[in-house]
């Protein structure tokens, strides 16, 4: 359920769902879904809590085909989004390393393509 919010702002930008949000909703919408996923998420303990990381890390950055860049990109927002919001809770920069590598290339996939001459 969490992923399905967390993909809204890949969503959005998918015609056939009609989803209309304006920016400023969608970072509102965002800043909620965070709240949610934290609060799910204090209660956890590491054992269970890596795993379920691991796999949004893995839904953020490669269970979409390579092509769809700007899909990846989006989805990897909504991942620092909540990454942002997590490391602020425990006042600690953890678990970004984890994920560090595959979201850097999914972003700099979209920035290459977005912007050829970087």
């Amino acid at each position: 359920m969490l992923q399905q919010a967390f993909d809204t702002r890949r969503q959005r930008n998918d015609s056939n769902l009609q989803i209309s949000l304006d920016d400023e909703q969608l970072v509102e919408f965002e800043g909620l879904t965070n709240d949610v996923a934290l609060a799910f998420t204090m209660k956890l303990n590491d054992t269970v809590f890596r795993p379920l990381f691991s796999r949004l890390v893995d839904w953020a950055s490669s269970s979409l085909p390579k092509q769809d860049v700007e899909d990846r990109a989006s989805r990897c927002v909504s991942l620092f989004s909540f990454l942002g919001a997590f490391s602020d809770r425990l006042k600690v920069r953890t678990h970004t390393s984890f994920s560090q590598d595959s979201i850097n290339k999914s972003l700099r996939g979209y920035l290459r393509r977005t912007f050829p001459i970087l």
